[in-house]
Order: C-alpha cells, then sequence, then structure tokens
C-alpha cells in the first residue's frame, strides 16, 4: 500500500508542479443542474488557447455552495494535458504537508488495514471447519 501511496503523491506533486511552472489560467463558465435523481449537480466548461473545450459534470452541494464555489469560477490547465486540471481556489490551497499526511498516513495505514483485512478473512475462510461454521451462521435461504 505503500508503494502505491508513493507513486500516488508523486504523480500528484508532479502535477501540481507542472501545473505551477506551465499552467494557465483561464476562466470557466459553468452552469449548476438543479436535483437530478440524487444530488444537485455542476456543469463546468473552459475552452483552452489551443480552441480545445473541455467539460465536466459533477455532483455538488446545493446552490448556495454551488454560487460560493463555482460563480466566477477559473481554472489552471496545462497544454499538454488541458484534462488534466485544477480549479484556481484548490490550486491557491494546495498543501505539501496535507498531501504527505494524507498519503503516507492516513492512504497508507487505512490501505494496509484493509488489505491485511481482506488477507485474514481469506486466511479464516480457507480452513474447511471454519467454512462450516460461516456457513451455519448464515441465514438458509
Amino acid at each position: 500500500m505503500y508503494s502505491l501511496s508513493t507513486m500516488q503523491f508523486v504523480s500528484n506533486f508532479k502535477n501540481y508542479k507542472k501545473l505551477k511552472e506551465e499552467g494557465i489560467t483561464v476562466k470557466a463558465e459553468t452552469k449548476f443542474i438543479p436535483r437530478k435523481y440524487d444530488a444537485d449537480y455542476y456543469h463546468l466548461e473552459f475552452i483552452t488557447t489551443d480552441g480545445k473545450t473541455v467539460t465536466k459534470t459533477g455532483k455538488c452541494g446545493d446552490k448556495e455552495g454551488f454560487d460560493d464555489f463555482y460563480a466566477d469560477l477559473k481554472v489552471v490547465y496545462h497544454l499538454d494535458d488541458p484534462d488534466d486540471y485544477l480549479e484556481l481556489p484548490y490550486f491557491e490551497n494546495y498543501s505539501l504537508g496535507y498531501k504527505i499526511f494524507f498519503f503516507f498516513g492516513l492512504y497508507g495505514i487505512i490501505g494496509t488495514m484493509v488489505i491485511y483485512g481482506f488477507l485474514n478473512f481469506g486466511y479464516i475462510f480457507k480452513d474447511k471447519s471454519n467454512r462450516e461454521k460461516i456457513k451455519k451462521t448464515l441465514p438458509n435461504n
């Protein structure tokens, strides 16, 4: 898990450095899409200097949350890969300390515990007597 979290940390940090050194900031057009099935959505669209249109749709909070974050939103993108961008508030508030804490603290520890749990369950279930005990506790359908 720590190898995986290290790879993802390095990728995330390289992307941020690339955007910081050569990123282009443009205004994004955003639109609020009221409750559709389970949540409110936003639609984000911006045009790169090359003329390529990049769009994204995702879940957002309520209308008030949309107005707070997405109104007059700007994004930072790189010419080589405009689909991999950061919204300006996230870009400006990028915290290396938080990323280190997340990837090497929470991500690594919780991921290791989850993997250990799956492996331990497999080990317990492997033994035939344990398998019979588990089957007896399950309701018969």
